[in-house]
């Protein structure tokens, strides 16, 4: 029996509320033109290991619509900061 190779990958990352520190929405030159854009999570490994790509190893929604982008940028936040508020000296 020879080995599948796989044509497309689909990684399913599950990031916790409370370890997001940033959202970031990131538009290249081609989303701008097509008014889309992608929404990254950032946590504190992906900080501590940044490098000049970081975007390529962060948690990414690619190509959404730049209004849908925006709402749910803000309704992650939302639930980040009801869920996780920070406690004071930690």
């Amino acid at each position: 029996m020879k080995p599948m190779v796989a044509l497309s990958v689909k990684t399913w990352i599950i990031v916790s509320y409370s370890r997001i520190q940033h959202v970031i929405i990131r538009e290249s030159f081609w989303q701008r033109i097509l008014e889309l854009a992608s929404v990254s999570i950032q946590t504190a490994r992906e900080i501590e290991t940044s490098t000049s790509y970081w975007w390529r190893n962060t948690p990414t929604v690619p190509d959404l619509n730049l209004e849908d982008a925006k709402k749910l940028r803000d309704q992650i936040i939302c639930i980040s900061n009801k869920a996780y508020r920070p406690i004071a000296g930690v």
